[in-house]
């Protein structure tokens, strides 16, 4: 009878064994499979995040304000040559806003259009409201409009803390939605450099309503607290601006791309022309923003990237401009390059070139090569 026993147990203990075996089979099996999906995921993840895939936009313009047989065979020329460095968006710098060249411009921008469509990409005509040329102005431009610097000199840009400025900006934007654009970039759209903000009676009334006090220091500086607010009211009216834009653009079309050309440092930018990025991203006022990071210096590009995909932090799209030649700058080609590199390993949804055109096809060859070597 023991050695039944024995005999018994020796035969659970193999039985035990092999299943012990199958199971660790199954286990390892599982495991292989499991591993090889990981691979596969992370294989994909790489993948979409090559330059091609990668959002690349430029700022460009036209030889031209009209639609010649000249203008369009250079507009053929010059887009594909940005199809072949995977340009996906084209930001038109152009005269809608200039009466004498309203018309014919439209009618550029139609052909831009399906020039662009035709080849895969998204136009967007450039809008700058910060600035009225004075040789151009439209008669239902009024004078009192126009900002009134502290000195009392009479800037030629619009007053945007001005209620009735907001509605002609507004109507002035719509006029793009009679097209078949892909979206509106906005440029300019801030206050003049240095503090430039509107001290007309009107402006300074409608601010103190809204502090309760009024604003007669002698000191215009963050020392007067007063000052420290009307700063922040004025980066407000910009922001509220940019907000109603919005709201017009997604109103006619959810599809449509809102981005802003924005100074490189948003802390400064806010008190010096009241433009409060950080705000835009944080409330997805706009879908892209392109800080305007001009320099031939990539070590300070890149502490100047990496700050802004911190403050865009995935809310909205980040493109940081890189200029060719600016008045800030004139890169190398080995400098955009570089440039490009950098944003690409520092997180931004990808990048926006400044004017390159088929003067500069030094540059868009360096980037076919860029494009080549990965």
């Amino acid at each position: 009878m023991a050695r039944n026993a024995d005999n018994n147990d020796s035969c659970l203990l193999k039985l035990n064994i092999f299943w012990c075996m199958s199971d660790f089979k199954k286990h390892r099996d599982k495991l292989l499979i499991i591993n090889a999906l990981l691979i596969f995921f992370l294989m994909m993840v790489s993948c979409n995040r090559s330059s091609h895939e990668e959002i690349r936009a430029v700022w460009f313009s036209a030889p031209s304000n009209e639609c010649t047989r000249e203008t369009v065979q250079y507009i053929d020329s010059l887009f594909l040559q940005y199809q072949q460095i995977h340009i996906r968006h084209l930001f038109w710098f152009n005269n809608l806003k200039d009466q004498r060249f309203r018309e014919s411009s439209f009618s550029l921008l139609d052909t831009l259009i399906v020039k662009a469509h035709q080849r895969g990409m998204k136009l967007h005509p450039v809008f700058s409201p910060g600035v009225e040329n004075p040789n151009s102005r439209r008669p239902q431009i009024k004078k009192e409009w126009f900002i009134i610097n502290i000195k009392g000199d009479t800037l030629p840009c619009l007053n945007f803390s001005n209620d009735e400025v907001k509605k002609y900006v507004l109507t002035d934007f719509s006029e793009y939605l009679k097209h078949d654009i892909d979206g509106i970039n906005l440029d300019f759209v801030r206050f003049p450099v240095n503090l430039s903000f509107s001290y007309d009676d009107q402006t300074l009334s409608d601010f103190e309503k809204q502090i309760g006090v009024p604003f007669k220091g002698t000191s215009y500086d963050c020392g007067n607290i007063h000052w420290c607010e009307w700063v922040k009211w004025n980066a407000d009216q910009i922001t509220d601006l940019v907000g109603e834009m919005n709201k017009v653009l997604k109103g006619h079309n959810k599809k449509l791309l809102l981005s802003a050309d924005v100074f490189p440092d948003y802390e400064m930018a806010q008190i010096e022309i009241g433009q409060d990025w950080d705000k835009w991203a944080a409330d997805k006022i706009v879908d892209i923003l392109c800080p305007m990071l001009y320099t031939n210096n990539s070590d300070l590009f890149k502490q100047y990237v990496e700050k802004a995909v911190r403050i865009a932090n995935h809310r909205v799209l980040l493109l940081p401009g890189i200029a060719t030649t600016s008045v800030h700058n004139i890169s190398t080609c080995d400098e955009v390059v570089r440039q490009a590199e950098i944003c690409r390993s520092s997180g931004a949804d990808g990048m926006v070139f400044f004017r390159l055109s088929l003067k500069g096809m030094k540059y868009i060859e360096s980037i076919k090569k860029m494009d080549s070597d990965l």
